[in-house]
């Protein structure tokens, strides 16, 4: 019987244990240019979002089809979240985006409470230097 329950108890433990040391695993490193893609009622899009990362907590801009839009959110581990606020067609619409990133990608949903939807999008990491024009070379003669 104490065979059992001590059996019972490690396993216990170790479903207890396990959740804590993900909960302090490092933040995942997201800072810089991201192209985020979606598809809205209105068609695909891609938004530039660039993030700006001190330890956990994340601030940014999101270059979009509405401007400039400021962004505020935190990372745990790979778990990734950020709220933007738009205007469409005169209202104002918090889109709140959660997901799970890895090196290079993320994606996840976008929760619009005010429309009721959830939209998933996906992401990838902008290289450097991809951003900067690219002109065809000239050959010489």
């Amino acid at each position: 019987m104490s065979r059992r329950f001590a059996g019972w108890a490690m396993l216990l433990l170790a479903a207890t244990v396990a959740p804590a040391a993900a909960q302090d695993a490092p933040p995942a490193k997201v800072a810089g240019p991201w192209n985020f893609s979606f598809e809205t009622p209105q068609g695909a899009t891609t938004w530039k979002i660039t993030f700006e990362q001190v330890a956990d907590t994340l601030k940014g801009t999101a270059q979009s089809e509405f401007g400039e839009l400021p962004l505020s959110g935190l990372v745990s581990g790979n778990d990734i979240s950020f709220g933007v606020t738009l205007t469409f067609e005169g209202q104002s619409f918090d889109l709140m985006f959660s997901g799970k990133v890895s090196d290079k990608t993320a994606e996840g949903i976008i929760d619009v409470p005010a429309a009721g939807m959830q939209i998933s999008w996906t992401a990838k990491r902008v290289e450097e230097g991809a951003a900067e024009e690219k002109r065809p070379r000239v050959p010489a003669d």
